[in-house]
């Protein structure tokens, strides 16, 4: 079986397996692909009654990017934004000075 992202030519198959009437299990079949992959690619597009392959393949280019980029990371941010998150019972509990300790010897 194939690993890896549907591509466009599989969307369009997809949509000509479920115009012709086919199950999920035949259309899969020929792909060549797990049967919850062809279904969770429908359900997720519109179902069977509504699948567009194109707007699939747009929709799953979308899903695919990374929304922020990733940042290094930085306890002294992550403590202060801990202190306010948390609450207050928290704060001053056992948990918070252990992990207090923690971010203090690892900042310096």
């Amino acid at each position: 079986m194939p690993e890896g992202r549907l591509t466009r030519q599989d969307r369009q198959r997809i949509a000509a397996g479920l115009a012709e009437g086919r199950s999920y299990a035949e259309i899969a079949r020929r792909l060549d692909r797990p049967t919850s992959t062809v279904s969770r690619e429908v359900g997720r597009n519109g179902g069977p009654s509504d699948y567009r392959p194109e707007r699939a393949h747009q929709a799953a280019a979308r899903r695919a990017r990374r929304r922020t980029p990733a940042r290094s990371p930085n306890l002294t941010t992550a403590r202060s934004w801990k202190w306010k998150r948390e609450p207050s019972s928290w704060r001053s509990g056992w948990a918070c000075r252990r992990w207090w300790r923690a971010c203090s010897s690892a900042c310096g």
